[in-house]
């Protein structure tokens, strides 16, 4: 996890990552700023947030954990070594209404590496929070943080400027919830063997049982959420901590069915009011047999039987916080949904209410789906398919009782085979749900749609919005990160980036033959004033177009422009353009999208240009290679943060998060979002370092 600067901070003017708008209208209310790791709390009582003094100098020294290996100091120069981490880090407290910070506490033993040429460049040294599908901190109900990832085992030094044969250390909090940590002696390399949570008193009999050492005193602990202060009298005056290393992974189970899992915390909790570490997880997800499951889906859908085994599959695909310090995780390989109580203390304190076996056809991370929770509801997508002659694409489960309820979404595809057959997210607002999906989707009418986004209030309303990702949902009013931008496109044609798809064919009782191209989308919503054309490039000749057409166009308007082009047949038979041969597209509630979105299909009847008595479509204009051309575009998006009506898909307000100058160029860029969230009168957004409005 990163924590630094780039050089466009280095300069007078007020950044900020993180801002309050007003929900009715995106207008700025607030900004705060420079910090990370933003996360709102469940109930959205506060955010909470990273905070770092880049202008601490380095005034430790100390070694981090590896696994399995030892990781060793330096030789010393001249006796010492130089400082190079420093305790820079705070936990702030932001209240969501004004953005004002309410508090602020030191994370106590959290360590940043601090690069010896440039005060700026600081990351964390001893804490690995973060990573793939796992958000980096959630905010706890009651108040405190909890943390993906986990903490290293380390040794600060109190003082590296001597070689008296008496030294004093620290040794760190750390997040290791089994197995064991080791430490190198300098003189003759001996290995100290200690317990990832022995007490001061127990460290003390590991490092006077070898011959390096003459003595030792420690107090505070027990390991690993409270530090051991060290001291040890070695029996060289420059005996030393050498290295240290951990444990890797730890063997659970009972013979003959055992297995091993990482051994170090896949979440923890860290006190907001103290700056320490209180509870951790551990590696203990997935179909661990010391509490029962049961399959999320109706039991028809794979593997049809829930067989326990060691809890082995380790930290989490995603993580969300519910009420009364709940958390829901979906845990590695989508193998289950499970819900955790994160309110205990302690290494390994956190205690699992229920699990789910996620019972759906999963392929790989990329196909994971999202997760959440609102009013104490978790919800979840699964591939659409059908369970107990039911289709289902998802589950939504009070946390209180584990007892899903299943819902669908007709609009994702049943096919077995391909991107397009995941839903990906839910969001529930009261009684009424939208689900969405930004993959291709296949109707039974054949065509597949590809735009970002279908939204749907409990399969009766159907709206098209180009959403990247869809953050939240009022009464009203549909949130979320979109694509957009407030420039308008000139005069000059461009092509659009769509995909084509050609097959051929014959038509009964006529001397044609047809081609078929269909035009995927990209999922780019125009506003009216954009203008498009098609064109077309036989090989070896010139290139032809239609004539402009008005977005948002329509299959009529089309078909008149193609055959305008190519004139119709004489022949009689079949007309020399057909669109949506496959069915008429269904219909959706926002009617101001072209039929070009919905993937339009087009029938040409064709005959080679040198063999055509009867006037067919010249066969060799109709390849991939054609192409849809935009001018004037502008997009009905404005930004990349927009809110939708969730009636009509009416554009309510769209902005750009915000912009950054290079101080340097002075070139301004804009930026987008990395998260958004939204509950009542407020949205809120943090990303990166953008310039400040207020």
């Amino acid at each position: 996890m990163m924590l630094g600067r780039c050089c466009i901070c280095e300069r007078s003017v007020q950044l900020i990552d993180l801002k309050g708008f007003d929900a009715s209208n995106g207008t700025t209310l607030w900004e705060y700023g420079v910090a990370g790791t933003y996360c709102l709390h469940y109930g959205a009582g506060k955010f909470s947030a990273i905070k770092h003094d880049s202008t601490a100098a380095a005034n430790k020294y100390g070694i981090v954990a590896q696994p399995n290996v030892f990781f060793e100091i330096p030789p010393r120069i001249g006796g010492s070594l130089p400082a190079i981490i420093a305790e820079t880090l705070s936990l702030v407290a932001i209240d969501p209404t004004d953005g004002t910070e309410t508090a602020s506490v030191a994370l106590e033993d959290w360590y940043t590496e601090i690069d010896n040429n440039t005060a700026n460049s600081l990351r964390m040294w001893n804490a690995r929070i973060g990573g793939a599908g796992i958000g980096s901190a959630i905010g706890l109900s009651g108040g405190n943080v909890a943390f993906g990832g986990h903490i290293e085992p380390a040794v600060v030094w109190d003082d590296r400027t001597d070689n008296n044969a008496t030294k004093s250390y620290r040794l760190l909090p750390h997040t290791q919830s089994e197995g064991k940590v080791y430490f190198l002696t300098k003189t003759n390399r001996q290995t100290i063997t200690v317990d990832y949570n022995d007490t001061a008193a127990e460290i003390v009999t590991a490092f006077e049982a070898v011959g390096d050492v003459t003595s030792a005193t420690a107090t505070g602990g027990p390991w690993p959420l409270v530090a051991i202060e060290l001291t040890v009298t070695w029996a060289a005056a420059t005996g030393d901590i050498q290295g240290i290393k951990r444990d890797a992974r730890a063997t659970v189970g009972t013979p003959p069915s055992t297995a091993s899992r990482p051994v170090m915390s896949a979440a923890f909790v860290v006190n907001a009011s103290a700056g320490t570490l209180r509870s951790t997880l551990g590696h203990r997800l997935g179909r661990g047999d010391n509490v029962a499951i049961s399959n999320l889906m109706p039991a028809s859908g794979p593997p049809g039987s829930v067989t326990l085994t060691p809890a082995i599959l380790g930290g989490s695909q995603g993580m969300v916080a519910a009420d009364s310090d709940l958390v829901a995780v979906l845990s590695d390989q989508n193998e289950t949904i499970e819900c955790w109580d994160a309110s205990g203390t302690g290494a390994n304190g956190w205690s699992r209410s229920w699990a789910r076996l996620l019972n759906a056809p999963v392929v790989a991370f990329s196909k994971t789906t999202s997760l959440q929770c609102q009013n104490a509801v978790i919800s979840v997508s699964v591939a659409r398919q059908a369970y107990n002659g039911t289709t289902y694409a998802g589950a939504t489960i009070p946390t209180s009782s584990g007892t899903p309820s299943h819902w669908d979404n007709d609009r994702i595809t049943t096919s077995t085979t391909g991107t397009e057959r995941l839903a990906a997210h839910v969001a529930e607002d009261g009684d009424a749900s939208y689900r969405w999906c930004t993959v291709p989707r296949r109707l039974s009418t054949g065509q597949t749609f590809w735009f970002q986004g279908i939204e749907q209030s409990d399969n009766t309303i159907d709206l098209a919005l180009g959403v990247s990702r869809l953050f939240g949902v009022s009464a009203t009013t549909l949130y979320g990160l979109s694509t957009g931008s407030t420039a308008v496109g000139s005069a000059t044609p461009v092509a659009w980036p769509t995909t084509n798809v050609l097959t051929t064919g014959t038509l009964a009782g006529s001397l044609a033959t047809f081609r078929r191209l269909v035009y995927y989308w990209p999922g780019t919503w125009f506003k009216a004033d954009t203008e498009f054309r098609f064109t077309f490039f036989p090989g070896g000749g010139s290139s032809q177009s239609t004539a402009w057409m008005a977005w948002p166009g329509s299959a009529a308007g089309i078909t008149s422009a193609l055959t305008t082009l190519f004139g119709e047949n004489t022949e009689g038979v079949y007309n020399n353009i057909s669109i949506w041969i496959g069915g008429t597209p269904p219909a959706l509630d926002n009617a101001d999208f072209s039929e070009l979105m919905q993937n339009i299909d087009i029938r040409f009847a064709v005959r080679p240009q040198a063999d055509n008595p009867f006037g067919h479509v010249p066969q060799e204009f109709i390849t991939t290679q054609s192409r849809i051309e935009v001018r004037y575009a502008e997009t009905v998006n404005q930004g990349n943060m927009t809110a939708w009506s969730n009636t009509d898909a009416t554009v309510v307000w769209s902005r750009d998060y915000g912009d950054v100058t290079d101080p340097i160029t002075s070139q301004t860029r804009i930026v987008a979002p990395w998260q958004a969230w939204y509950s009542g009168d407020y949205v809120w957004a943090a990303g990166g370092p953008v310039n400040a409005e207020l």
